[in-house]
C-alpha cells in the first residue's frame, strides 16, 4: 500500500497542491468568461468607448480575483 501511495498520481501530495493552487485562477477565468458573455449580449446598447473600457476591465478580472483569493487564504498551497 505504501508503494501505491507514493507512485499514484491521485494519491500524490503534489497533485493536491496543484489543484489548490489553480482553483483561484480557474475561478477568475470563469468570472472573466461570464463578463465577456454579458458584454457580448449588451454591446449594441453601449457606446464604443464604454465597450472598450469594459473589455479592458474584464481582462483584468482574473488577475484581481486570483490575488484576492490568494490573499484571503494566505497560502495558495493549502
Amino acid at each position: 500500500m505504501s508503494s501505491l501511495k507514493g507512485n499514484s498520481v491521485i494519491l500524490n501530495q503534489d497533485f493536491f497542491y496543484e489543484r489548490a493552487f489553480y482553483k483561484p485562477f480557474s475561478i477568475g477565468m470563469l468570472m472573466a468568461a461570464a463578463g465577456y458573455f454579458l458584454l457580448n449580449q449588451a454591446r449594441r446598447r453601449m457606446s464604443g468607448d464604454f465597450y472598450r473600457v469594459m473589455v479592458d476591465v474584464v481582462v483584468v478580472i482574473p488577475v484581481v480575483v486570483f490575488w484576492v483569493l490568494v490573499r484571503l487564504d494566505g497560502n495558495p498551497m493549502t
